[in-house]
C-alpha cells in the first residue's frame, strides 16, 4: 500500500495495492481490530464520520462512541473512555497505545496498518473491499454569522418533535431511514456545512434536495 502524510505531519491518507484510496473510517475499521482490548474496546469517531462505523465496530467488539470534531475535544474524549483509537474524516488517527503521550502521530500509525497485514498475510485492498462503501457528499450554504447557529436550533426542534432520533455533539445530526444528515456552523465564516450520506445514490440526491429546502424554510423562519 501507499501511504502520504500532510505538511505538518498529524494526517495520513492510504491508497492500497490496487491504487485505489481507502477511506479513513476504513482504515480507522481495519487497524481497530489490532488495537482493541477487553479492558480498552471503546472506539471514538467525528461527527461527520462514515455510517459504516456503526454496524463494522461492534464485528470487531468495539463500541463506537461519537465524538466532537476537533483535538483537544478527541483528546478530552480519549482520556475519558480510555479508548482504543479514535478517527476523524480528515485522516487524524489517535491511538494512544502506540505513543507515551495522547497525539495524532499518522507515522506510527501507518506503521501499525502494516504490522497489521503482515502478519494477517491480507492484503489492504481485500480488507477494504469486504468493508461497504455508501455515497457521501459535503456541502456548504452560505449564512450569516447572526443566523446560522440559530437555523441549526430551529432544525433540531423542527426534527425532534417529528419523532426523528437527533444527536447535538457537534452540530445537529439527523438520522433518517437509510441515511443522514449533519448540519455544522463554521466557527470562522459565515457558512453552514452540510454532510450527508445514505445507502444507494437515489436515496442521496433526495436527502440533499429535501435539506436544501428545509434549509431555506429555516433561514425564512427566523429572518
Amino acid at each position: 500500500f501507499s501511504v502520504a502524510y500532510d505538511g505538518d505531519a498529524d494526517r495520513c491518507v492510504f491508497l492500497d495495492d490496487e491504487g485505489n484510496p481507502v477511506s479513513p473510517e476504513k482504515i480507522g475499521i481495519i487497524v481497530a481490530k489490532s488495537l482493541i482490548t477487553p479492558d480498552s474496546n471503546k472506539i471514538l469517531a467525528g461527527v461527520p464520520c462514515s455510517m459504516i462505523l456503526e454496524d463494522e465496530i461492534p464485528k470487531i467488539g468495539g463500541e463506537l462512541i461519537w465524538i466532537r470534531v476537533g483535538d483537544v475535544f478527541v483528546c478530552e474524549e480519549l482520556k475519558k473512555h480510555n479508548a482504543a483509537l479514535a478517527m476523524e474524516i480528515s485522516a487524524h488517527f489517535f491511538a494512544p497505545g502506540l505513543t507515551d503521550f495522547i497525539f495524532d502521530d499518522p507515522i506510527i500509525f501507518s506503521l501499525k496498518l502494516a504490522e497489521y497485514l503482515r502478519g494477517t498475510g491480507e492484503t489492504l485492498s481485500n480488507l477494504s473491499n469486504a468493508i461497504p462503501s455508501y455515497p457521501y457528499e459535503e456541502m456548504k450554504f452560505t449564512c450569516p454569522d447572526a443566523l446560522k447557529f440559530r437555523v441549526n436550533e430551529y432544525l433540531t426542534d423542527f426534527f425532534s418533535t417529528k419523532g426523528y432520533k437527533v444527536e447535538t455533539i457537534d452540530g445537529v445530526k439527523i438520522w433518517l431511514d437509510g441515511g443522514w444528515v449533519l448540519l455544522r456552523p463554521s466557527n470562522t465564516q459565515p457558512v453552514i456545512r452540510m454532510f450527508v450520506e445514505a445507502v444507494d445514490e437515489q436515496r442521496l440526491q433526495r436527502i440533499k434536495k429535501e435539506f436544501r429546502g428545509y434549509f431555506n424554510d429555516a433561514v425564512r423562519a427566523i429572518s
